[in-house]
């Protein structure tokens, strides 16, 4: 074999690894020297949600860590692991190329990501179980090391029935010493629920936390008030300290949530990436063209010396 049909074999070999890789959203280039790794173990089930709790723990990280995260299915059903990255809501088919999706898993798996999203509090969930499994992700500002404070909703996402109201405990977290009045405000898109907090303005000390009740309400008053649609809607809140500002967001459904996810998981599938190509197929085309590398180079080494001898 010549020597440009090894060198072709290599880099078609090397090109195929990194779609591979790149697919998983695998980083492939060294951290910034202010990131860190961190290691979390996540194990999941239908009924008693992630760690066994639902919410979930919540995970607090910095922008530009790697994370590794150790996935196990304790009840045996299939999950998925997805972080909301594009605020799009709890849903069960989520954009994977704009939010960092796992693979489906039964038993365990790895998945490792990059936190390079906007400094924010951002949901987890599984896009199979949905309001059964979810927790809250925390990324911190890599450059403001100063006084800051940390937003999160407990739980992460509101169903309401027509006529009725749902809550949410909004929790503030003193981050580097952080004082001072924190103001809250909230939109809900598209519009139509009425948002409202038990307080509006919220005191933090020194490394302490406070917390203000979130309630979502869809009565209807009057002879000719328009009752709220059933459906999905999302409630934006911002915190707002002076030049240290946050926003949170919270999925809404009101009315009927269906009936549900099925402890098998039978509705899940595997995510597709931003080829459409599922992770297994690309696996196996890799694979394939690996091994069809080593055979052609063995092959072409030992013709090489059959002929020099």
């Amino acid at each position: 074999m010549r020597r440009p049909t090894y060198v072709i074999i290599v880099v078609a070999t090397l090109s195929l690894a990194f779609a591979y890789t790149a697919s998983f959203g695998i980083p492939l280039s060294v951290p910034n020297a202010h990131a860190t790794s961190h290691t979390v173990t996540l194990t999941g089930s239908f009924a008693t949600g992630w760690n066994g709790t639902n919410p979930g723990p919540t995970i607090s990280i910095t922008q530009g860590d790697s994370v590794t995260l150790n996935l196990i299915s304790t009840d045996g059903a299939s999950h998925t692991f997805v972080i909301d990255v594009a605020h799009a809501g709890i849903i069960p088919n989520p954009n994977c190329t704009a939010d960092k999706c796992s693979n489906q898993f039964s038993s365990s798996t790895t998945f490792m990501f990059t936190a390079d999203m906007a400094a924010g509090t951002y949901s987890y969930y599984c896009s199979i179980h949905l309001q059964h499994m979810i927790g809250s992700l925390v990324v911190h500002s890599s450059t403001n090391a100063g006084p800051d404070f940390s937003a999160t909703l407990n739980p992460n996402m509101l169903t309401v029935a027509q006529g009725s109201s749902s809550s949410a405990a909004l929790t503030l977290t003193s981050l580097n010493g952080f004082t001072g009045t924190v103001a809250l405000t909230a939109t809900i898109s598209p519009s139509g629920p009425t948002v409202s907090f038990s307080s509006r303005s919220v005191a933090l000390s020194a490394n302490g936390s406070a917390s203000s009740t979130l309630t979502i309400s869809v009565t209807t008053t009057g002879l000719y008030s328009t009752q709220v649609s059933n459906g999905a809607y999302t409630v934006t809140v911002t915190e707002n300290s002076g030049s240290v500002s946050h926003s949170t967001t919270v999925p809404v459904t009101v009315g009927s949530t269906g009936s549900g996810p099925t402890p098998s998981g039978s509705s899940g599938s595997m995510p597709t990436y931003g080829s459409g190509l599922s992770g297994a197929a690309l696996l196996y085309a890799a694979l394939a063209v690996i091994v069809l590398a080593v055979v052609a180079a063995v092959v072409a080494l030992t013709r090489r010396r059959r002929t020099s001898a």
